[in-house]
Order: structure tokens, then sequence, then C-alpha cells
């Protein structure tokens, strides 16, 4: 034990993952006279840790100790060298080099504890260690840990990272799971090192049988033509270093048409003679690519069933990586919108090709933009949830993330309100009277600011009925007239409107939107971006083919039929927003953004769409600025006309020249965060609808947010205008987010909607995007915390 433990030095720094309490025990063969189990240590954390050696790694059984307490080895020997521990065993921990020998299992025993099992190799015959592992342990770290602990054993066999290993590779160090043949992207399995797997591959120009051009295998090329192909370096990504490792010095990246709008990536291995593929993918969003011409690098990611990929090809110069970006950014529309891109108008074909592109700002734009403070935008150094009032509507409490040395008696709740299996919906934040509104199933949770930016439940509305007595769950909603009532819609119900008056908390009018019942509601808003702070009446609905004005003060149906745009082929709305003067921005399913000046005429800007659905759109007060939200990124765009005769209009009120379409911002994470996010939360990126913060007379915004899965994204607007590399910072919760929106008049405070809670985050508790802010963690570790696993 002494050599290995000299031979393999690690540091705490190079932790992996920790599992911060247990009991550490010995279970002996029941025939040995010394017992059959002995408690070693009441108290331990378990450690795993990379060694000095490549593909080596250890597990460490440490005795944790209480503030104060030493061991008998510090009591004894004050003045101990610091090499005195490689020379001689320490008392309080346990080291194990990782090796498939020892036979690791996880179980759970009568109690319901989980238990960690081992084989004592340095014990006699029969001889097992056991870490019972303390309730408080979390599930998913007991995965994590045991995952971590197959991936060491794979490496220390294979010698070889175990990035990219699957499920099914690690099969054979599950104890008492068949033996699996593993098989790792590009390389041979076999003792000797030789490649057996040529007749595996094929080159691009073979015939392939159906089921490959259905379902293409990664390693393989698929039949099809090659469309653009170039030589560069591979790098992956590791999350424990933080940085691309090269893999590949020459690899040949290909872009291959397979028929029928299906575009595939294939990195080919050079050395093999372009028989054989070290990673492939068809060629969709999930690929989420990223060109960086600074670094000559294209950046994509690999989704596979269980694992997520951040892959970096680097090219010889510009030219060659502009061409096959270019190339990758014409299949990606392509295959969303089934047509060639040369079909469209050359500016339509350049607008598309910006927005895939990191674009710099102009001149012109650098100096009307003023660089912001780095400390308004910069995280400030505290847990993530510290100081965060969180309201709960299931329990209906309401209660606030505390630290260490917070004192009980500032803590408070209110008593029990809501029951029920149903999540947060909707999210409606007030811009007259400063109170939320979160939609849970029938019912609605009032919560009100308090002037310490904090949140606090009001009240609830519950049992939401109609005039005929039917259950309504509200899934849209709108604050009205100077947010005394709320415009509500059942998604059941598409061809129907209620008003509410949240004095009384009930439907008093139940609205038909259309004679015929024939124009089902898509979305609806404000007719002017603040009208809620009026008592205006009218407010602007689009369906599926058009877009129209709504009176509730009409007799039987609402719609006022000489304010309404109708398209006789159906568009497809998906979204609408109004600015401050009431001009209308209307998205559809595949993208195209519509500007219009007044309701009726036809739009003065159509902007083309990239292939996906827009899911929301708001824009700025004055209307300069659209911000639209799809699944995996958002597009900004300045609808600010910079030449021509309409220089200076906005494209509400002004066509853009036929050769002047503007310069779309495309925001997106980064290809390595979104697969730490699939890999660490199970499920890709979608976001949920973006915003720009808001209030009266801010005309220009200062921060966007939006959210997916547990995670709450905030962008600085001026650094994405600046083409900042790091815009976005992130904060992560314990639940889903399911709706999030900034106080009215702040962009620092943020009012979320999480699964069961509610929540207001000041923008200084969000962080830079590293593993440790994308898990949870805090900066400073210490040996009882968590630290993330790469596998």
């Amino acid at each position: 034990m002494n050599f290995i433990r000299k031979l393999l030095s690690s540091s705490p720094k190079d932790e992996l993952v920790v599992i911060p309490s247990g009991q550490l025990y010995l279970v002996r063969s029941p025939t040995s006279p010394k017992g059959e189990s002995e408690c070693l240590y009441n108290d331990v954390v378990a450690s795993i840790r990379e060694t000095s050696i490549q593909y080596n790694y250890q597990l460490i059984i440490q005795k944790a100790f209480e503030e104060g307490e030493v061991s008998d080895r510090e009591e004894d020997n004050d003045e101990s060298s610091v090499f005195d521990d490689l020379e001689e065993g320490k008392d309080d921990d346990w080291t194990f080099l990782i090796d498939e020998t020892l036979k690791f299992s996880r179980s759970v025993n009568k109690e319901g504890d989980t238990v960690i099992r081992w084989k004592d190799n340095t014990g006699d015959m029969g001889d097992y260690l056991q870490l019972l592992c303390d309730r408080s342990v979390k599930p998913s770290l007991l995965d994590q840990f045991m995952t971590t602990l197959y991936k060491c054993q794979f490496e220390r066999k294979y010698k070889r990272s175990a990035l990219s290993a699957s499920e099914s590779d690690l099969e054979e160090f599950k104890v008492g799971a068949s033996q699996a043949k593993l098989h790792i992207p590009g390389y041979s399995n076999d003792a000797d090192g030789e490649d057996d797997s040529e007749d595996e591959f094929h080159d691009a120009n073979d015939v392939n049988d159906e089921e490959d051009l259905k379902d293409p295998h990664p390693m393989r090329l698929p039949a099809g033509k090659v469309l653009s192909q170039g030589e560069c370096q591979l790098h992956l990504y590791d999350p424990v270093k933080n940085s691309f490792i090269l893999q590949n010095e020459t690899v040949i990246a290909k872009i291959i048409d397979l028929g029928n709008w299906n575009y595939w990536l294939s990195v080919v291995d050079r050395s093999s003679k372009g028989r054989q593929a070290i990673t492939g993918s068809f060629i969709t969003p999930d690929l989420n690519p990223v060109c960086n011409d600074d670094a000559l690098a294209f950046i994509f990611n690999y989704v596979g069933e269980n694992l997520a990929l951040s892959w970096l090809l680097k090219f010889e110069n510009l030219q060659k990586l502009e061409e096959f970006n270019s190339n990758v950014k014409t299949a990606l529309w392509e295959s969303l919108n089934r047509t060639k891109l040369d079909s469209v108008s050359e500016s339509d074909s350049e607008y598309v090709l910006r927005a895939f592109d990191n674009l710099n700002v102009n001149d012109d734009m650098d100096a009307e933009f003023e660089e912001e403070s780095e400390d308004e935008f910069d995280s400030a150094e505290e847990s993530l949830l510290d100081n965060v009032r969180v309201s709960n509507l299931r329990q209906g409490t309401t209660r606030r993330n505390f630290s260490d040395d917070d004192d009980d008696s500032d803590r408070d709740e209110t008593k029990e309100r809501f029951e029920g299996s149903e999540s947060n919906k909707g999210l409606k934040v007030g811009y007259k009277n400063d109170r939320t509104y979160v939609a849970r199933g029938n019912r609605l949770g009032v919560f009100t600011s308090t002037e310490d930016n904090d949140l606090k439940f009001y009240t609830a509305i519950e049992n939401i009925k109609n005039s005929k007595g039917q259950y309504i769950d509200p899934s849209k909603m709108m604050l009205h007239q100077e947010d005394r009532a709320m415009i509500i819609q059942d998604d059941s119900k598409p061809f129907e409107l209620y008003k509410m008056d949240l004095e009384y908390g009930k439907i008093v009018e139940d609205w038909q939107v259309s004679k015929d019942n024939n124009v089902p509601v898509v979305e609806f808003g404000p007719s002017q971006k603040f009208s809620q702070m009026t008592g205006e009446q009218t407010f602007m609905g689009i369906s599926s083919n058009g877009l129209f004005k709504l009176d509730p003060r009409l007799s039987g149906s609402k719609l006022v039929e000489g304010l309404r745009k109708t398209y006789k082929t159906k568009v497809n709305f998906t979204a609408l927003a109004t600015t401050e003067l009431g001009f209308m921005a209307v998205a559809n399913e595949s993208g195209e953004i519509r500007l219009y000046d007044k309701l009726g005429g036809n739009a003065k800007t159509q902007l083309p769409g990239l292939g996906e659905r827009i899911i929301g759109i708001d824009t700025s007060n004055d209307g300069r600025w659209l911000l639209a939200t799809c699944k995996t990124y958002l597009l900004l765009i300045d609808t600010k006309i910079t030449d021509g005769k309409n220089a200076g209009a906005f494209g509400f009120t002004r066509s853009f020249g036929k050769d002047s379409k503007p310069r779309p911002r495309r925001l997106q994470l980064t290809p390595e965060n979104v697969a730490f996010i699939r890999n660490e939360t199970g499920t890709g990126v979608v976001f949920t609808k973006a915003r720009f913060n808001t209030g009266v007379n801010v005309d220009t915004p200062q921060t966007i947010v939006s959210s997916t899965g547990p995670y709450v994204i905030t962008w600085s607007f001026n650094k994405v205008l600046r083409n900042d590399p790091q815009p976005y910072l992130v904060n992560r919760y314990e639940d889903t987010v399911m709706a999030e929106d900034f106080r009215f008049g702040s962009d620092s405070n943020v009012i979320l909607a999480l699964k069961d809670d509610v929540a207001m985050a000041n923008k200084k508790s969000f962080k830079k995007p590293t593993n440790v802010s994308l898990t949870g963690k805090k900066k400073a570790l210490s040996k009882t915390e968590v630290v993330y696993s790469p596998y």
C-alpha cells in the first residue's frame, strides 16, 4: 500500500467526485474467527482522485475530523516532514488503486441504506469493505460516484479516455453484468493494438443498406454525395480540465448529402485511408455549431442516447474554415426548410447565413453603446441560492435560503394553503401594482414584492370557473386595465377568452372570439406595450393565419371585423409582441418575422425564417430591438435601417432596402456548456420565452433573461452587441424553471416560477458558466463538498 501511495501521489484538487458522509465497515467471511462485521470509522469521506500516472485513479477513504480534532499521527509528531506520508501509511486514510479486481458493487440493505462494497485485497481471503452512505447523500450523487468508478476501471484497463464511453461499454465492470464487448470510437479493442474494423467502415461512395440510411452509425460513412471536406485537427472537450484536448493531428471533416434533405457531418481518421470514422452526426439544431475565426475552430456537439460530447475542428487557415462553416450552415437551413438556399433571394440568403456567424460590431455601434461596468454584470462570490426568498405553492409556504451563519430567528413561513399534484405553469408580473401572478392548475398564486427586494406570498385565487361552472386552467394570461383584471385562456378552449376580476378573485365575463367559432386564438397581447397600466379595453390577438383586434365592449363576438389581417395561405403564426406606440411583431413556425405599423395593412418588413419555430417574441419599448426565442437559441435583431432613403427609421414603419437586411445575432450557449448541461441533467437546451428588462422610459434594454431546465440565464445586452466571448451568466436551481421575467422597472431582480416554488433572484447571484456553477456547487470547496465528476 505504501508503494502505491508513493507512486500514485495525488492531491485534493484532483478529486473527481466525493461522497461527503458515510460509515466504513470491514465485512469478513462468515467462517472467520474474527467475526463477520466491524465498524472501522463512524464518519468518513469517500473521494475518487486522479493520480500522477495517466489512466490510474484512487479511491480514498478518509476519516472526518471535528473542528479542533487531530489525528493520532499529528499528536505524536508535530514536526513530521511533508514527505513522511509517502514513506509511512496514514492511520486515518485508506487508499485503493481503482481496478476491476476490486469488484465494486452497489446495493440497498434491509434498512433502506445504500451500500458500496469492494474486495479488500490486502486482507484475509473473502474480506470486503463496505461504505454505508449517509441518507442525506442524493441518489444522483451515488449514480455519479458509481459511474465514475466504472469509468476509472475502464481507463486503467484499456489505457484510453472514457469521455466517449457509453453505458454498454461499462457493463463489464458492473458486478453481475454481462461481459459486453467494448467499443470506443476510432480505436481498436485488440490487445495487439491493430485495427480490425476495416470491414466495418467504408468510403462515402460505397453502397449502404436502407437501415444505414435511416439511422447511420456515428462511426460509419453513410452513402451520399460529399459536399465539402477538409483536413483539420480533432479536439475533444474535457470538462474536468475545462479545455479541448487534442485527439488526432490529422482528420478529414466531411459534409455528406444523404438525400431527402438529410445531411451528415463525419470526421474521418486519415490514417485509416478514409475508411474509419471517429464521430458523425446528422446536421440538425442539436449540432449547436459555433465558428471561431480567431482560433480557426469549428465547434459542434455530438448528442447520443446517454451522453453528449463537444468536438472542435481546428483548420489550417481561415479560408478553409469559412468554406466548411458555410456548407454546414447551408445544410442546416436546407434540412429545416426542405428547399435549396440558392432558391431564395440573395439578401435573404445573406440574412440566413449571417444569423449563424459570430458577428463583429461595426464602428457606429461601438460608438453608440458604451461599455458597461464589469461590476454591474459580474457575479458576487456567494452560493447560487443564498439570500433568495422562495415560495412553495404546493405547500403554501414562504421560506428563505440562508447561509450557515444566519440567525434562525430571521426565518419565516406562512401556513399551508395548497395541495395537489399540479405544477406551476405560467407567470405574469404586474406593472402597476408590483404583484406577481403564478398559474397552477385551476388556481392563481398572488405574490407581492417587498421593499428589500423579496417576494411574499399574498393570497390565492382557487377553483377558477367560467360562467358554466367549468374549471378553467389559465394557460395564457395578460394583465389588463391597470392590473385590476386578467385576461386568461384555457388551451382546451381555444375559441374562448375569460376576464377575471382580480379584486373579487373570479371570472366575471366569458368571451366568444368570433361569431362562428372559427378563429382559434394562438396568442394575445396588449394593443400597446404598456396598455395594462391604463384603462385601455382593446387588445391584440393572432390565429394561425391572421392577426386581429379584440374589443370586450362589443356584444356577442369580440373580434373587430374592420381591424383584421387575414392571409389566404396558412402562415402558422406562433408569437406576438407590440411596442410602446402599438407597432406589431408577429412570428411563425418557420421562424419568419413580420413587422406592422398598423393593423389591416401589409407588413412593412418580412424577415426570412431560419427554419425553426419561434415560441416567443419581445420588443424594446421603442421597437428598435427584437428578441425571438427558438428552442435552442435566441435571435436578437436591430430593426433600425442604416442606409438608403429610409435610413434612421425602424422596420415597423419603413421597409429595408433590397440589399440592407438587418444583421441578426444568434444567442446560444457554447457547445461545451450545452454538452455539459445535457450530461448533467439528461436533457438538452429548451429555452423558455426570453425577455428584455423593461420599464417606462427604458428604450434600450440592459439585460436579457431566459431559462432551460433548472438553469436561468442572463445575457448582458451591451456584451452581446460588443460580441463579447462571455456574454451570459447562469444560476442553477434544484428544480425546473417554468417561466421567468424581470421585476418591472428593474434589470437587477428576476422573478421565477419553478415547478413548485416562486423566487426572486438578484442579478449578482448569477455566475459565469463553469463546471462548478453548472452543477450548482460553491466555488470554495471543502473536503466534504461534492466535486463534479467528468463522467
